[in-house]
C-alpha cells in the first residue's frame, strides 16, 4: 500500500496473532507490514504485542524519492515513530531486533513474524554483503537474508528452543524478472517456470516454503502437494489448540499432515483459484490441470483459454485447451462456482475512520 492509500486490515478480521494470544502466546511482528499505515491498521491493533518495522510495505523513502508522494519514511517501534534505519543495513537491523525479542521471550510460548522487506525493491546491501554473491545486488541482498536465517536458527539452538519451535521460511510470490529501468540489478529468476510476479503462470505464484522443526518435521523430506500461505492461520491455530472463527469463511486449510510428513498425505484443496493483478479472476487448478482465462503475457490478460498439464508441462509451454474441451468445461464450471462463493462470502477492507 502507498502512503496515499486510506485502507487497511479491517478491525473485525482475525489474525494468526490474535488466535494464538487466546492460547497464551506472546506475539511480535518485525519488518514489513503491508496492511495499512494508519494507526487503526497497525500490527499492535491486530494481535501483536510488539512491532518494529515499516507499515509501508516496500513504499519507503530512498534517495531520489523525496518529492514523490507515494513514498514515505515511516518506521515504528510499537506505535511510536522512530528513525528509519539505513536501507543498506535494514536486514541486519531487523534480524538483531528479532534475536533480542526471542531471547527476551524465550521462557514463554511465542509467535514471531519476521517479514524482511528485501529482496523486494528497493534493494540494497551493506558493506559486509556487497559483492559477496554472483547475482549482483539482488544476490547480495539474498546473502544477507541467508545470514539472517542462520542467526535466527542459531539463537533458537542457544536458547534451547530448537526442539520446541517450528520455523517456516517462505515468500508471497515469484520474483520480478525484468525491469523498466535498464540499470536495475535487483531482479531474480523463476526458472524453469514461466512468468513473474503479478502474473498467474507458475513463475508468478509458485515459490518454495522451507519448514524446520527438529523432531517434528522429517529432515530432508520433500512435499510436492499444493499449499498456500493462507494455510498458516488454520494450521497454527490447530497446533496451538485455538478455535477458528465460526462466523466467516476461512480460506486456508489445515496442512499439519503435509508439514509433519504423514505418508501419502494429500493437499486439502479440490481446486485452487488464481487472480491476476487488481483482483482479476484468471484461472483454476484441479490436480495437475490448470486453466487460465483472459490472460495475456504483455497485459496480464489472456485472449483465449489456456490449458496446461503441470505434471507433463510445468513450464506451461503447451496450451492443450483445444485437445481437451470437456476438461476446459469442467474447470470453468468450478471457476463459476467459486465466483458465486466469493460474492457470497466476501468481507470489507478497513477504511480510514
Amino acid at each position: 500500500m502507498h502512503p496515499l492509500d486510506r485502507v487497511g486490515l479491517h478491525e473485525e478480521e482475525t489474525t494468526v496473532a490474535e488466535l494464538l494470544k487466546t492460547r497464551g502466546y506472546v506475539t511480535a511482528c518485525i519488518g514489513k507490514w503491508h496492511l495499512g499505515h494508519y494507526s487503526q491498521f497497525y500490527p499492535t491493533r491486530h494481535g501483536f504485542d510488539y512491532y518494529y518495522g515499516t507499515p509501508l510495505g516496500h513504499c519507503f523513502l530512498t534517495n531520489g524519492m523525496r518529492d514523490r508522494g507515494e513514498f514515505s519514511d515511516l518506521f515504528l517501534k510499537n506505535e511510536q515513530r522512530v528513525p528509519f534505519p539505513p536501507i543498506e543495513e535494514l536486514t541486519e537491523v531487523l534480524t538483531e531486533d528479532a534475536v533480542r525479542w526471542i531471547r527476551a521471550n524465550s521462557k514463554q510460548q511465542f509467535f514471531l513474524l519476521l517479514a524482511h522487506p528485501m529482496p523486494h525493491g528497493p534493494v540494497a546491501a551493506s558493506a559486509r554483503f556487497r559483492g559477496r554473491s554472483e547475482g549482483g545486488l539482488y544476490g547480495d541482498a539474498v546473502e544477507a537474508i541467508d545470514w539472517s536465517t542462520e542467526k535466527i536458527l542459531n539463537t533458537l539452538r542457544q536458547e534451547k528452543l530448537d526442539q520446541n519451535t517450528i520455523v517456516l521460511f517462505t515468500s508471497d510470490n515469484g520474483a520480478c524478472t525484468n525491469s523498466w529501468d535498464a540499470e536495475a540489478t535487483w531482479f531474480g529468476s523463476n526458472a524453469p517456470f514461466r512468468g513473474k510476479k503479478q502474473q498467474v503462470w507458475e513463475g508468478g505464484v509458485r515459490f518454495p516454503c522451507v519448514a524446520w522443526g527438529p523432531g517434528r518435521i522429517p529432515a530432508g523430506s520433500v512435499c510436492r502437494e499444493l499449499a498456500t500461505v493462507m494455510d498458516f492461520l488454520p494450521t497454527f491455530a490447530a497446533m496451538a489448540g485455538a478455535d477458528l472463527p465460526t462466523d466467516r469463511t476461512i480460506d486456508g486449510k489445515d496442512i499439519r499432515d503435509l508439514l509433519s510428513g504423514v505418508p501419502n498425505a494429500k493437499t486439502p484443496y479440490d481446486a485452487f483459484i488464481y487472480h491476476a493483478r487488481f483482483a482479476k479472476l484468471s484461472g483454476v487448478r484441479m490436480g495437475d490441470w490448470k486453466l487460465l482465462i483472459d490472460v495475456d503475457a504483455r497485459t496480464w490478460v489472456h485472449q483465449r483459454d489456456a490449458l496446461y498439464n503441470l505434471k507433463s508441462d510445468p513450464g506451461e509451454k503447451r496450451n492443450v485447451a483445444t485437445r481437451h474441451p470437456e476438461r476446459v468445461k469442467k474447470l470453468k464450471r468450478r471457476l463459476a462456482r467459486f465466483e458465486q462463493e466469493l460474492k457470497k462470502n466476501s468481507r470489507p477492507v478497513g477504511d480510514l475512520k
